[in-house]
């Protein structure tokens, strides 16, 4: 393995955690809002409804979950993590573990436990995985 290589994998573990650190801090509050994030004025200015504002707001955890799916299977599979080599077949149900796990200690923390998150999450790092399977092989 090269040097350039070896820096470009030291990259990728960096980012998956810290990445980690900031999804771990959202699910670990007891209530988060996305809210704050979204350019209300912009986007208001360029003439969307403030009705679509809202559905968006109370869906936007519904976009984050299959993004964090398959940026966090892409993550582990370019990572290559000495101690968790793993194939493009398993590194989806890692990220699988992780949102049930996460899903779960949002239920017990109060903030209830979504089956749809879950589904949509495993279903974009399925995703990932099949497309990374299908690089990896060419």
């Amino acid at each position: 393995m090269t040097d350039s290589n070896v820096k470009i994998h030291w990259f990728y573990r960096l980012t998956l955690l810290l990445l980690g650190v900031a999804v771990a801090y959202v699910v670990l509050q007891p209530s988060y809002n996305f809210a704050h994030w979204i350019p209300h004025s912009h986007l208001r200015a360029i003439g969307i409804p403030y009705e679509m504002l809202l559905a968006f707001e109370s869906n936007a955890d519904k976009l984050l979950h299959p993004l964090m799916g398959f940026v966090l299977t892409w993550l582990l599979l370019q990572a290559r993590i000495p101690f968790l080599s793993l194939p493009p077949s398993r590194a989806w149900l890692v990220v699988l573990v992780l949102m049930i796990g996460a899903e779960l200690w949002q239920f017990f923390i109060g903030r209830g436990f979504e089956s749809l998150d879950i589904t949509l999450g495993a279903l974009a790092a399925l995703l990932a995985s099949v497309l990374f399977a299908r690089q990896s092989q060419a």
